[in-house]
């Protein structure tokens, strides 16, 4: 009797993940097609995929929200087993459309034998195609927030060939702190390997090449095609605040303010305009100010890199606790409160669970990177328990996230080099505070 369980257990274990229910996704493609090809100009060079048959995988570029019906329509009509967030299978109506979608669900930011496994019966068994995102969280500025390491040890693994996906212009499409925008979009794919070839490369170099065929920088792709970024109610500043946290004239962080179209600091009175083009204008006189919002990024990069030296370095916020609902399939709830510490022993969040007193320590050896919504949340995922800690105030949440980038590189690199090499990336922008 057992051993007839079981043999049904292994039987229904092969049909997961589930093939794409190709009608329904054909029915949502043909309504996104010809919107973004119409409306938002979209134009996809696909060349590389033509006459390619299954299996292979497709590694893609992750900024913000709807980039899956950008990437379903420039991929189309292939239809990949996407991997997703396992926030997605506590989310309704999400879960069970990403499930009929044949969704591979997977722990963000550490490894996951079960999706893994999934992969495997895709590629190996079914001869499909795996799309996987390494970014695995929104970018906050139009440029690679995270692109995760393992992806280079999963395409070893499987020796098939890979491509990539690049797509460009997302962050003005839909990012984290503003709705969808009109502007122009693209994609390309390009062939990174043929498969047989990962069985004798290292895996830094994988890694080096699949990033940089991802790489992208939005505003250079912006300053190429100088298209209007068009915001329903003239509106493009707003939520910039929670990403640009400090002044560039009188350096006081998380005093800035978006409203409209200008970005003002409320300690000094420094104020810049975004213009139709979502670049930065003066606005105030007199004025401090960059030209690209990365740039402003770069600029908060460079002054963390210097203070996570102070050997005291540390961020700390008061916080509210949410975890995956106890005893529902669906949702969120909110367990506790406390405070969140990051520095160079990783996250602890010292408060309450279910009114009981907690210390949560996550060691920064084990925490790559953390899930954001820039304007609600951070999350940490680890094997066992996911935790999402909701800052007080969450204009802190991007130095959050730059601070631990940092902290990373300095202690724990993927390879030695690895700084120096990310400073030739196009993530790293020159650039000049101009004074007016």
């Amino acid at each position: 009797m057992s051993k007839q369980v079981n043999k049904r257990k292994r039987i229904k274990g092969k049909r997961l993940p589930a093939k794409p229910l190709r009608p329904l996704l054909e029915s949502i493609l043909v309504f996104w097609r010809g919107k973004l090809r119409t409306k938002y100009g979209l134009t996809v060079d696909r060349e590389a995929l033509r006459g390619v048959k299954p299996p292979f995988i497709v590694v893609f570029n992750h900024v913000g929200d709807d980039d899956q019906f950008v990437a379903g329509t420039a991929l189309h009509p292939v239809m990949p087993n996407y991997m997703m967030s396992n926030w997605a299978e506590h989310s309704f109506p999400l879960a069970p459309l990403s499930k009929v979608a044949g969704a591979i669900h997977k722990i963000r930011f550490v490894p996951d034998v079960r999706a893994v496994m999934a992969a495997k019966r895709v590629l190996k068994e079914r001869g499909g195609v795996v799309g996987v995102a390494p970014a695995a969280s929104y970018s906050i500025d139009g440029t690679p927030s995270y692109f995760d390491y393992g992806i280079a040890k999963f395409c070893k693994m499987f020796k098939v060939p890979v491509f990539a996906l690049r797509m460009d212009g997302l962050y003005f499409f839909h990012n984290r702190f503003s709705g969808r925008q009109l502007c122009r979009l693209h994609g390309a794919v390009t062939r990174v390997f043929d498969g047989p070839e990962l069985k004798d490369m290292a895996t830094e170099e994988v890694y080096k090449r699949l990033y940089e065929a991802c790489d992208f920088n939005d505003f250079q792709y912006q300053r190429r095609v100088m298209a209007p970024v068009i915001a329903k109610d003239d509106n493009l500043a707003e939520g910039m605040e929670y990403v640009a946290y400090r002044c560039l004239r009188c350096g006081a962080e998380f005093q800035t303010e978006g409203k409209g179209n200008v970005l003002t600091c409320s300690a000094c009175g420094n104020a810049l305009r975004v213009n139709r083009y979502y670049f930065f204008e003066p606005h105030s006189s007199p004025c401090a100010w960059v030209e690209e919002l990365n740039q402003w990024t770069q600029f908060q990069r460079q002054l963390v890199a210097e203070e996570i030296e102070k050997e005291d370095f540390h961020i700390s916020c008061d916080c509210a606790l949410y975890r995956f609902t106890e005893g529902k399939k669906y949702g969120v709830t909110r367990y506790g409160r406390g405070r969140l510490r990051l520095d160079a022993s990783g996250f602890t969040y010292t408060g309450t669970d279910k009114d009981a007193g907690v210390t949560y320590h996550h060691p920064l050896a084990d925490t790559y990177y953390v899930g954001n919504d820039t304007r609600v949340y951070l999350s940490v995922d680890t094997p066992k328990r996911s935790y999402q800690y909701r800052l007080d105030n969450m204009k802190m949440g991007a130095k959050y996230l730059l601070a631990l980038t940092a902290l990373r590189e300095k202690y724990h690199p993927y390879f030695p080099d690895e700084a120096e090499w990310r400073r030739g990336l196009v993530t790293n922008t020159e650039f000049t505070i101009h004074n007016s």
